[in-house]
């Protein structure tokens, strides 16, 4: 009786770990210049790749949906902000993977809460899911110039 307790709870354990860690919430962090410092809160969603650590790196707004082309040399190397609609996450994350982004954040396209993207098992690289009032906030600040952020 006591083994099968045992077995329950680590089993539960593992379950509430995995879960939490596809809903997690993260910050991106805005840490250049000074005068667009500011965090934003982010969901993880499940496609792509856990985070491993800190993904610091220029921030890219696509301009678009990225439903047909590849998103942008410019996305290289960056944080990719991409539009939610008309075409399903994984076109756009396709798309964010073949320009070399090295994580992706959808902006909502509705003022409805960020919900996880759908799992797509080829990005090697971290999705989230930013708020549509944060997307504009930010894609107010790299209008100005570079910004750097840290998620």
């Amino acid at each position: 009786m006591k083994e099968i307790y045992i077995k329950k709870l680590v089993l539960f354990c593992c379950l509430f770990t995995f879960t939490s860690s596809l809903f997690a919430q993260f910050e991106l962090s805005i840490t250049a210049p000074t005068s667009a410092v500011a965090s934003y809160t982010l969901v993880l969603g499940n496609g792509g790749t856990l985070p491993t650590g800190d993904i610091s790196s220029e921030l890219f707004s696509h301009t678009g949906l990225a439903c047909d082309t590849i998103v942008s040399a410019g996305a290289s190397g960056k944080i990719t902000l991409i539009d939610r609609g008309t075409c399903g996450f994984n076109v756009k994350l396709e798309a964010a993977r073949r320009a070399g982004s090295i994580a992706v954040v959808i902006c909502n396209s509705t003022a409805a809460a960020p919900i996880p993207a759908e799992a797509n098992p080829k990005v090697p690289f971290p999705v989230f899911m930013v708020s549509q009032a944060d997307c504009q906030k930010i894609r107010t600040a790299i209008t100005g110039g570079a910004v750097t952020g840290k998620i």
